[in-house]
């Protein structure tokens, strides 16, 4: 029989991946024989057991961890986004910094081991999980996110500042004489763009909207209403998926520009339809996983696409190297 002064040291190192159950001490071969255990024998549900035996609490507000699913309760620092940003912008002395700074870092790390992802998250998929946006590593770190990523052993998947690299993003807003852009003839709406931008309706293989030369760099743009940003990732993903394997095949990179914020994209809740704001942004999560060429950028509303489709052009391949979201985030859209 199990010492009860052993047994109440070895339940003090516990931690909440073993697969000791913390109430009587018996020792399971695996995690699903240990939830197994708890639901019958200890008749409790996994909520109760975690959090009453393993409790953990908010970095920034000290409440516990709301548990919505045992995976997500492992893992999760934060109950909300915004408390990541708060304590981003929170002052304290260097060991304080010091601490956050290995905590981003950690969550960086953590995030790209689990899912398994060859660069580190751009800003439109940090802002859709409980990560940090890179204007959060921008606060916390001399060289950004940049910095971060080198940290975390991990290259980023845009280029960003850094002391070795610095650069001007080249954010021409003027259209130096006229540029031309194709309009796919399937567009039902085609945008209206400015008196410096000329339309040509063409039957496009690849996308919406293509600018001729001298403009033309291999970057394209797919435009999206959030209705059809919604159907296209959730019924219509394969397709999508497809139409992006296809692009890069013949060296199109895609900027899929959709009139929508990103926060309205994220609580999206259909009327008539299955599909959720999380699970779209999770869908659209594993297209960025699976592609390299494709970033998606989020916008105010239409007329506001009309305004940047063109600026997006005027970067030529630079927009394929930049993280036009953070971009557009910071104001340099503007």
């Amino acid at each position: 029989m199990r010492s009860l002064t052993l047994w109440g040291y070895q339940r003090m190192r516990l931690s909440i991946t073993s697969d000791i159950c913390a109430i009587c001490g018996e020792d399971f071969e695996s995690q699903k024989k240990l939830l197994h255990h708890i639901r019958f024998k200890e008749k409790l549900s996994q909520q109760k057991y975690f959090t009453e035996h393993f409790p953990r609490y908010d970095l920034y507000s000290a409440d516990l961890i709301d548990f919505k699913n045992l995976e997500q309760y492992k893992t999760a620092r934060f109950n909300r986004r915004d408390h990541i940003s708060r304590l981003a912008k929170k002052s304290g002395d260097e060991d304080f910094q010091k601490w956050r700074r290995e905590l981003f870092v950690d969550l960086l790390k953590e995030r790209v081991e689990r899912k398994n992802l060859s660069v580190a998250p751009c800003d439109v998929e940090l802002r859709t999980i409980m990560m940090p946006s890179v204007s959060d590593y921008d606060r916390v770190f001399d060289s950004g996110y940049w910095e971060a990523c080198q940290r975390a052993e991990i290259n980023p998947r845009f280029k960003y500042y850094s002391p070795d690299l610095p650069f001007d993003i080249p954010m021409s807003k003027e259209i130096k004489g006229v540029m031309t852009i194709c309009v796919d003839t399937r567009e039902q709406k085609p945008l209206s763009f400015g008196p410096s931008v000329n339309t040509r309706s063409l039957a496009l293989d690849w996308a919406d909207y293509i600018p001729e030369k001298p403009y033309f760099a291999n970057v394209v743009v797919e435009r999206k209403s959030l209705p059809d940003f919604v159907n296209t990732m959730s019924g219509g993903i394969e397709r999508f998926k497809k139409e992006i394997e296809r692009a890069n095949a013949v060296g199109l990179y895609v900027v899929v520009v959709v009139e929508s914020p990103l926060y309205k994209a994220k609580q999206y809740r259909g009327r008539f339809s299955q599909a959720k704001g999380a699970h779209i942004m999770h869908r659209m999560r594993s297209v960025l996983a699976q592609f390299n060429n494709v970033q998606f950028l989020f916008v105010r509303n239409r007329e506001e696409a009309q305004e940047i489709i063109p600026r997006v052009f005027l970067l030529k391949a630079d927009a394929k190297k930049l993280d036009l979201q953070y971009l557009y985030r910071n104001g340099s859209f503007s």
